[in-house]
């Protein structure tokens, strides 16, 4: 494997809080809806090229995501990068302050 001449890094962070009120996840006794936001959702990205590759890696507050979910925001950012989807990677944190992205939830 050649080592690329030249390799280019970029972070950013972004807020992905949504609308209120809105149902959050991670507690089966849970009750109601948020109806106020402490600190603002985020999601973090660091992309990495080299000229050839283009590789993203996203963090997301989130408490947990199905396939249908990130296969979504990986083709959407896949396509803004113009690089595969096999490599835009993504990871929530799991925080317990988020609303749902498991497929099959019903609040």
């Amino acid at each position: 494997m050649a080592v690329a001449d030249r390799l280019s890094l970029g972070g950013a962070v972004e807020a992905i809080t949504p609308p209120l009120p809105v149902a959050l996840s991670g507690y089966g006794d849970r009750r109601g809806v948020a109806e106020s936001v402490h600190d603002d959702l985020e999601v973090r990205a660091i992309v990495a090229a080299d000229g050839d590759t283009t590789l993203c890696l996203l963090s997301l507050d989130l408490m947990a995501m199905s396939a249908d979910w990130a296969d979504l925001i990986r083709a959407a950012v896949a396509t803004a990068l113009a690089t595969p989807v096999a490599c835009v990677l993504t990871t929530p944190v799991h925080t317990h302050a988020a609303p749902s992205t498991l497929a099959g939830t019903v609040f």
